[in-house]
């Protein structure tokens, strides 16, 4: 899959959780709202537009999703929007994680 596509997946699985958060808390919630799905949204416009060093601004955005996680774990949700967004961040540097 391209950045892209794997950036739109990971903005679908960001949204999924959004609306059933189950035992995700508000904080966490609120985070995933303002900062990481607008961060998200940016990364798939810059691609669009192709603008300067996409990976390179957006590299944090696996380990901004990790730090959600709760005494239980990630999400299974966002574990696998985290896998999404790093392998879009691979398609950009043409490699592959797994």
């Amino acid at each position: 899959m391209s950045a892209r596509d794997e950036w739109l997946a990971a903005q679908r699985a960001v949204q999924a959780v959004l609306r059933e958060p189950g035992a995700l808390g508000a904080r966490e919630q609120e985070l995933l709202r303002v900062s990481v799905l607008p961060q998200l949204e940016l990364a798939i416009a810059a691609l669009d537009d192709g603008v300067g060093d996409i990976a390179g601004w957006h590299a944090f955005l696996p380990d901004a999703i990790a730090s959600l996680a709760g005494p239980d774990g990630l999400d299974a949700g966002l574990a696998d929007a985290r896998e999404h967004v790093q392998r879009g961040l691979d398609a950009l540097a043409g490699t592959t994680t797994r």
